[in-house]
């Protein structure tokens, strides 16, 4: 033990030694569990926080930096300082609170990214109660939907649940939504899809920062397959499994690769799987059903239009996955019609689908169906649309001297146009959220934590049961009086 002092010039005087230690020495194996070599360099400090960062466990990435150097020792930290330093940026990372923290992160995104809208809701204590982002890649129909979705609250009479699901029983029920654009996935479906994709990047002890950040990361993984997906298609050719079908060539060119997976699914199971029959003398209703009647002996109803070149079917799979049932495919087959009609090939799933939503060809018409909706969509689809497309301009003159002098000339012209256009008006710019202090959600304790000390094995574990065994009275000894000439005996 060492004590010293400071003097005011920076001296150290020490006063006081003990050399002898009340404690063993360590180890030479030990060594690297002293606090004075132990520190976590600045080359592992990165990497146990990308590993961590990426879902893997502390203990985890501890023991492949320990298998990396060879073991433990040669490490220079043990296991609980990983878990220590883990903690620490994390207290670092919401230092001024969980919700301030987000709101931070959604300021630096919004700067970044001008598309990037965002709001937060509190209660009147101002505690958060809900948060909302959407940025550039949302689509406007599925932003709507969603919207009114979160917007429209259930009010929850006399705690009548079956009267309130009766209520709402167009949305969760199939008999009710056969007209709407859904993939054929069901509600459950979407909550185990939900809770499949985020179990990995949200846990019951994770902060509300921590799941957006967790649902960013995911939203950049599906993006970047996309592209990947978007790659493979440019650059193969689907090879229809029947070669002489016009309908799979047209089908081959048209679609995409994962979609016509689906098409040809669809095709193949009509030709060899169904049969149809003429209910009408026009050639105008048919009846579909399956060959093999014992697995489903439904039929399907299956309207054909020639005048108006339409083709409807009762199980509406076309209304709910925009691509036509085998049902309909095979009346077209038994009508000799070569080819799709165009009306039925929707360019949300063709090949070129990112292409043309981004080409701007399309905004005047989408523009006029959300001023129909609400004020200000149009506003927002405009900007989409147009970066999108300049963006790509860009990046198709980069690297090109003559393209780039092109595109900055016309971008120059069509400045000066857009100024003259508006003359006399002022763009008034959106005002962010001022810098109140929002404070964290209220936090409840969920259905069956409790704070007691959790049981070890020895402790939950049962004594056995002694067998009963019959009782032995005592043997109890009697002394006779030794006067009366007789001996002792036991009774």
């Amino acid at each position: 033990m060492v004590r010293f002092s400071e003097s005011k010039d920076g001296l150290w005087s020490v006063y006081k030694s003990v050399e002898s230690h009340n404690h063993e020495l360590a180890r030479p194996d030990d060594q690297h569990l002293l606090w004075s070599v132990r520190s976590i360099s600045d080359d592992n400090v990165p990497v146990l926080k990308s590993i961590t960062e990426a879902g893997i466990r502390t203990v985890d990435a501890f023991t492949y930096l320990s298998d990396e150097v060879g073991g433990v020792a040669n490490l220079g930290f043990t296991k609980r300082d990983a878990y220590n330093h883990i903690q620490k940026e994390r207290r670092e990372k919401f230092e001024s609170g969980d919700t301030n923290s987000l709101i931070k992160l959604f300021k630096e995104w919004a700067f970044d990214d001008h598309m990037f809208a965002w709001d937060v809701e509190t209660d009147e204590d101002g505690c958060l109660l809900n948060f909302f982002w959407v940025d550039d890649c949302d689509l406007v129909e599925e932003f709507e939907s969603k919207w009114t979705e979160m917007i429209s609250k259930e009010n929850l009479q006399n705690n009548q649940w079956l009267n309130d699901l009766y209520k709402i029983r167009d949305k969760w029920s199939i008999a009710f939504n056969k007209d709407c654009f859904n993939l054929g996935i069901l509600s459950t479906q979407r909550s185990e899809s939900t809770n499949h994709v985020c179990h990995g990047y949200s846990k019951p002890t994770s902060t509300i920062t921590e799941c957006f950040l967790g649902l960013e990361k995911i939203m950049r993984i599906w993006r970047r397959n996309e592209q990947d997906e978007e790659f493979r298609c440019s650059q193969t050719d689907i090879v229809p499994y029947m070669k002489s079908s016009p309908v799979l060539k047209q089908a081959a060119k048209f679609y995409s690769r994962k979609l016509y997976a689906f098409f040809e699914e669809e095709f193949l199971h009509g030709l060899g799987g169904l049969c149809v029959d003429n209910t009408s003398s026009d050639l105008s209703r048919f009846s579909v059903w399956n060959i093999d009647s014992s697995t489903n002996s439904h039929k399907w109803i299956v309207k054909f239009s020639s005048i108006e070149g339409t083709i409807e079917c009762t199980c509406a799979k076309f209304e709910m996955m925009r691509i036509l049932c085998a049902h309909c495919m095979r009346v077209m087959r038994q009508l000799d019609i070569i080819n799709i009609p165009i009306k039925y090939l929707l360019p949300r799933w063709s090949v070129n689908a990112r292409k043309d939503l981004y080409s701007g060809g399309k905004i005047p018409s989408l523009c006029s169906n959300a001023c129909q909706l609400i004020l200000g969509d149009s506003n927002l689809i405009f900007r989409n649309y147009v970066c999108h497309f300049a963006y790509k301009i860009n990046t198709e003159a980069q690297g090109n001297k003559e393209a780039e002098k092109c595109v900055i000339d016309d971008l120059s012209t069509l400045a000066a146009k857009v100024h003259s256009i508006k003359l006399g008006r002022k763009n008034i710019p959106i005002s962010g959220a001022g810098n109140e202090t929002i404070k964290d959600p209220k936090k409840c304790r969920p259905k069956g934590v409790s704070n007691a000390r959790l049981k070890d094995h020895w402790e939950k574990k049962k004594p056995k049961k002694c067998k009963q065994t019959s009782t032995i009275p005592p043997t109890s000894l009697h002394f006779t009086n030794p006067d009366s000439g007789s001996q002792s005996s036991f009774m």
